[in-house]
């Protein structure tokens, strides 16, 4: 796969350890597959989640799913700001 076309903030995302959090899906429409696996290998600190069958609205095809992973890492962000 060739590299998608960068974006303003991609020199950001691959450059800070920010936390990142993708929700992906299959085929899927705006991340694809090959897209989401790019963006795993490009920015630092992402956790690529791969939510299964989804087109366009992830989040109406797998709400809990997507909800339940959010919480879950948040806690895990908080938990981590909070070892410091």
């Amino acid at each position: 796969m060739s590299s998608p076309p960068p974006r303003p903030t991609w020199p950001w995302l691959s450059e800070t350890e920010v936390p990142k959090l993708l929700f992906w899906g299959t085929p899927g429409v705006l991340v694809t597959p090959a897209l989401a696996a790019h963006y795993a290998k490009t920015f630092p600190q992402l956790r690529s989640v791969d939510i299964g069958p989804a087109l366009h609205y992830v989040q109406e095809d797998h709400p809990h799913l997507i909800g339940s992973t959010i919480a879950a890492w948040m806690g895990e962000q908080q938990a981590s700001v909070q070892s410091v």
